[in-house]
């Protein structure tokens, strides 16, 4: 089973317009309908020192920062 984010597959960014984690029109491919929040690691293991929205298969919010503090 696929997890909702792997090594070396690209992410298309988006903007939360109905929350994180929620359906999005800029999500449109149909097998990663949701603007979830991820983590983004500098020059570190994953530690939330960052995140980005992004169109994935589940809707997930990782680093429960606000829809405005993520960077991407």
């Amino acid at each position: 089973m696929r997890g909702p984010v792997e090594n070396g597959e690209c992410y298309k960014p988006c903007t939360p317009s109905n929350g994180i984690g929620g359906f999005d029109s800029e999500c449109d491919e149909p097998e990663r309908p949701f603007c979830s929040q991820i983590g983004r690691t500098f020059g570190g293991d994953f530690d939330c020192n960052g995140c980005a929205h992004v169109c994935l298969a589940e809707p997930i919010n990782y680093c429960e920062y606000g829809e405005e503090q993520c960077d991407v």
